[in-house]
């Protein structure tokens, strides 16, 4: 601040607070930004002729606020390196570069250029975290908690590479992921997260936590996801999933992506929630107890004379749940949609419902149901394997029966004689 020779405040730069009220002379955070750096990192790198901010630091999810201490502390064994750029675009090789993006990305508050971003190595944040299940939700552990990309409009290719041991837990915050939000500015230049896979991750927020995404945000353009997996566990008290939390606006495209939970924590669908219009192609989910691609979204509404609706489109796309009690598939609902929300269906899969349960699926005649025996002997990967429409090709899918308990996005099927002489019967 300011003084004039009264001593009183004549003006403020590079100043922040959080509360209820907001105020003209300075910039209103959140606590989380408080909590996660990005407060620390301005005040640390602000310089004028009257002030040096390298005297303020923090230990990060020790210090709940910036403190005057040497350097921001991310954990006591990580220090944040930005990574090099290559020809606009940033090459991320390491935990501690994946950190030094983070900063990057959640320190340009007023970012005109969306940001390029490219995984050259696999990365390991934490080992075992799910071997850790019993101290994930209490914090009684010693995983270096991530801090998650905030409002990220670009482009992030993971190049096959795959992100182990993502650790967050704080459930009085909300959008946590790899990515805790992203959005797109211009639909012309989508905002694009491919070829990356998540795996030994656990996150936990209030609401929207994805092993990927949390949120895509309100106003949002077009996103794309492409070829990305996740196994993490997803937790918390709204929108959680899988692979995204919740999409909140404009269009999201997901295609060759899956999202598989082998425990009965949280929630693994594809996408826990959407308000938005939501595309998914050539994908899948497996869970345990789950809810199928999609877990929820809100009925017809009205704000004012607008009518407010998510639209849903699924194409040569299954779902597949175990029960918890047996190991056995289970039903479950390809989308969880009330009966007014639009949801289209082509060439879309899920297990039989035997058991008499009414269904989640409004639109449950617009999709076929498959025994336990053609998920298992191919019939399900070739009758994927096989379709052809202008918007997608289903080579991507096969299947190593025998091997493969279900199909996967492996483009090759194999293992069974009968496969291409005994198509799905439906």
């Amino acid at each position: 601040a300011t003084l004039t020779d009264e001593g009183d405040v004549d003006s403020a730069f590079n100043v922040f607070y959080y509360g209820a009220k907001k105020d003209s002379n300075g910039t209103w955070v959140s606590e989380q930004e408080f909590r996660d750096r990005t407060v620390a990192k301005l005040l640390h790198d602000y310089k004028s002729e009257r002030t040096d901010g390298s005297i303020w630091g923090q230990d990060v999810w020790v210090d709940p606020y910036p403190t005057f201490k040497d350097g921001i502390i991310v954990a006591s064994s990580i220090t944040p390196k930005t990574p090099k750029l290559v020809d606009g675009c940033y090459q991320i090789g390491s935990r501690e570069e994946l950190f030094g993006f983070a900063n990057i990305v959640n320190t340009s508050l007023y970012n005109i250029v969306p940001f390029c971003a490219k995984l050259t190595d696999d990365i390991t944040m934490n080992k075992n975290v799910m071997a850790s299940a019993e101290h994930l939700r209490d914090g009684k552990n010693d995983f270096i908690q991530w801090t998650p990309i905030k409002e990220f409009d670009g482009e992030f290719d993971g190049q096959g590479h795959t992100i182990s041991g993502l650790y967050f837990n704080d459930s009085t915050v909300a959008n946590a992921g790899l990515f805790g939000s992203v959005f797109s500015k211009d639909s012309l230049f989508p905002t694009k997260i491919i070829n990356v896979g998540i795996t030994d991750s656990y996150i936990r927020s209030n609401e929207n936590a994805g092993g990927l995404i949390g949120k895509v945000d309100t106003l949002s353009k077009r996103v794309i996801v492409k070829n990305c997996h996740s196994d993490a566990v997803a937790d918390g008290y709204y929108h959680f999933s899988g692979l995204i939390g919740a999409h909140l606006d404009g269009v999201l495209d997901v295609s060759e992506s899956y999202a598989t939970r082998t425990t009965d924590m949280g929630v693994g669908s594809l996408v826990a929630y959407t308000t938005g219009r939501l595309n998914i192609l050539n994908s899948y989910s497996i869970d345990v107890g789950g809810r199928g691609l999609v877990g929820s979204t809100p009925s017809l509404h009205f704000i004012g004379s607008d009518s407010i609706v998510a639209h849903i489109s699924i194409e040569n796309s299954y779902a597949l749940s175990k029960n918890k009690s047996t190991g056995e598939w289970d039903w479950v609902g390809v989308v969880n949609a009330p009966y007014n929300v639009p949801v289209v269906y082509r060439n879309a899969y899920r297990y039989e419902n035997t058991q008499g349960f009414i269904d989640p699926d409004s639109n449950k005649a617009l999709y076929f149901e498959v025994t336990a025996d053609q998920i298992k002997d191919g019939s399900l990967a070739s009758a994927l394997h096989m379709y052809k429409n202008k918007n997608i090709d289903g080579t991507a899918w096969g299947q190593e029966v025998g091997v493969d308990e279900y199909p996967k996005l492996t483009g090759t099927i194999s293992g069974a004689a009968t496969v291409k002489t005994s198509p799905l019967v439906l």
